[in-house]
């Protein structure tokens, strides 16, 4: 963009330069031909005075008229060679800055030939980009389709969970019941062992069964620990997979009220550091890190400081927002698990949606242009809640720094 209307500005000065450089040749023509008029005129009051001073010696009366024209004569010599000496140097002068002029021609027609070649490199540039964000869009459709593998595998933890749980409350309830019975059988002992008439082989038969009951209910315990356990397994399984879907769907929306019912909120005084904030949300840098989606949402009227806690300044270190922080952390990250075997592709796309339209801050094309006039961007939704805007800008990075120039560059759109 900056070169574009680099060359815009060099073409307007050009054209200017060229309509001043001919209204000046076109100038020095008529002053040219003016000054030839005067030596022509100079020459025929030369004539005159001579014809005047041979014909002085016939009529005084036209010697004095002679005297007088000659007079006349030596004036308008003097006037006309005061212009000549005058042309002269406006003549030197035009010769002088058509010369600066032809230069400064030159020099702009090398730096337009320079900003041409530029021009040619940003194309091919932006050819090679095209190609790759075709093949990402592949690797795109491939994720989606591993997202809807998760939430098929979702639906069966559920529907097992809730088998799990169907049969944990069968033996939960079998338990109470033979728990029950044992209470009951217990009862009865302690009142045939008060009672002296009843015989010691019904005590006996009676303790025994009690026994069996008993055992009966260990053995239930077991199986409910082993169902509980097993319980526990799939609610791990299913938190993980809600996990994940909280993750899609915090990433396009704030949470609901119900749904923020169990966070617990924290307040940060104005006195807060910069640093004393990145540290609440690290955790969710390191969440991206390990593949799940993460969104920070920054609220605020006017002026209440939401470009300061994510921006922060560039010229104090500890004054530096959370995108700054956020971006050293993961770029750190990602050197230490490289030399681990891993392997990170990132990627950057910025958006701005005002009055109801979205605009692509790292778009090339310029802002008053056709195609960026007419370009329509929509938001869509697919089957597994993913969310994403089409024909977006999508810009590979491999440093920290790359992402602050695209940050600085998505400021200035």
């Amino acid at each position: 963009m900056l070169m574009g209307q680099k060359e815009e500005e060099l073409n307007s000065i050009i054209v200017a330069l060229r309509k001043n450089y001919t209204a000046l040749q076109e100038k020095l023509a008529k002053e040219e031909s003016d000054k030839l008029a005067a030596m022509v005129s100079l020459t025929k009051e030369k004539d005159a005075r001579l014809s005047v001073e041979r014909s002085q010696a016939p009529i005084l009366e036209e010697l004095e008229r002679a005297q007088r024209e000659s007079s006349s004569a030596n004036q308008k010599i003097l006037s006309l060679n005061d212009m000549y000496k005058r042309l002269q140097e406006y003549n030197t002068s035009l010769q002088q800055y058509n010369s600066k002029l032809q230069a400064e021609l030159n020099q702009t027609n090398e730096i337009l030939k320079n900003v041409e070649k530029e021009k040619s490199a940003v194309l091919e540039n932006l050819s090679s980009l095209r190609g790759y964000c075709t093949s990402l869009q592949d690797q795109l459709t491939a994720t989606q389709a591993s997202n809807d593998e998760a939430l098929k595998l979702k639906e069966a933890l559920v529907s097992e969970v809730g088998c799990l749980r169907l049969d944990l409350q069968q033996v939960r309830d079998e338990r109470d019941r033979q728990l029950s019975q044992v209470q009951e059988l217990s009862a009865e002992v302690l009142k045939y062992k008060e009672l002296t008439g009843k015989s010691a082989d019904e005590l006996e038969n009676l303790t025994t069964k009690s026994i069996e009951l008993e055992a009966r209910c260990a053995s239930q315990s077991d199986q409910i620990k082993r169902l509980q356990e097993k319980l526990d397994a799939a609610e791990n399984k299913l938190a993980m997979s809600d996990l994940s879907a909280y993750e899609i769907r915090t990433g396009v929306r704030p949470l609901l009220f119900d749904e923020a019912a169990n966070d617990e909120p924290k307040v940060f005084v104005p006195e807060s550091s910069q640093d004393e904030v990145f540290v609440e949300v690290s955790q969710l840098v390191q969440s991206a890190l390990d593949g799940y989606k993460v969104c920070i949402f920054a609220y605020g009227q006017t002026g209440s400081g939401k470009t300061h806690t994510m921006m922060g300044t560039s010229e104090n270190d500890d004054d530096k927002g959370l995108i700054p922080r956020s971006l050293e952390q993961i770029f750190e990250s990602r050197q230490m698990l490289q030399n681990q075997g891993w392997k990170y592709e990132m990627q950057v796309s910025m958006l701005e949606i005002y009055n109801e339209t979205i605009r692509d801050l790292l778009t090339t094309n310029r802002p008053g242009s056709t195609e960026a006039r007419t370009k329509q961007y929509t938001i869509k939704h697919d089957a597994n809640g993913n969310t994403h805007v089409s024909d977006m800008t999508v810009v590979d990075v491999r440093s920290s720094r790359e992402v602050s120039f695209l940050l600085n560059r998505a400021a200035q759109s």
